[in-house]
């Protein structure tokens, strides 16, 4: 899905699946910042890639910093500690 945006003041499109344009809203809302101050800033900050790229990187970054085991337990999610007898019930049928 393409959308128009402005960076640095040029009017340019921008191409992203549906769910990345749901998740730069997101980063927008989270930063008080709209589509267009956030695209620059990412563009002042790009080396060789597309722009179009370089705001999927973004966002991919922004969630993994977000993603802290803290951020995890508060959601109720599993941590990363490995867990041998979890792994072994899943393997045996019992979960």
């Amino acid at each position: 899905m393409s959308r128009n945006i402005l960076v640095a003041g040029r009017r340019t499109s921008l191409r992203l699946e549906p769910v990345m344009w749901d998740a730069l809203s997101e980063v927008c809302r989270r930063e008080s910042k709209n589509a267009n101050e956030l695209c620059t800033m990412i563009d002042a900050r790009r080396n060789e890639s597309s722009l179009t790229a370089a705001v999927r990187v973004f966002i991919l970054a922004y969630f993994m910093a977000a993603a802290t085991e803290e951020g995890h337990a508060i959601a109720g999610h599993g941590s990363l500690v490995d867990d041998s007898a979890a792994d072994e019930a899943v393997t045996d049928g019992a979960v």
